[in-house]
């Protein structure tokens, strides 16, 4: 699987409300597509601090991931205000 379709499908899971939202976004955008191989990059790299990394380095990719995430909410549902305070939605 392509690293911008796994992380689509990472952000599916992570965001349940915004699914049908990230679908047609990651077919008309390019920036999404950047943006959700980037993420797929980023929690393979923590998930793998997390098994016995840096501390400082796992707090670092906690927080790049987290930045990225609030990108796909930017980009994906900018009108819609639910979407930009719920962490999880």
């Amino acid at each position: 699987m392509k690293s911008d379709r796994l992380g689509l499908s990472l952000l599916k899971i992570k965001f349940p409300r915004l699914r049908e939202h990230l679908d047609s976004a990651f077919i008309d955008s390019e920036n999404l597509r950047d943006i959700c191989g980037s993420y797929s990059e980023a929690i393979g790299y923590r998930d793998l601090l997390r098994r016995g990394g840096d501390p400082s380095l796992l707090a670092e990719y906690d927080l790049i991931c987290s930045e990225l995430e609030a990108d796909v909410r930017n980009e994906v549902a900018p009108t819609l205000s639910w979407a930009m305070t719920d962490r999880n939605t």
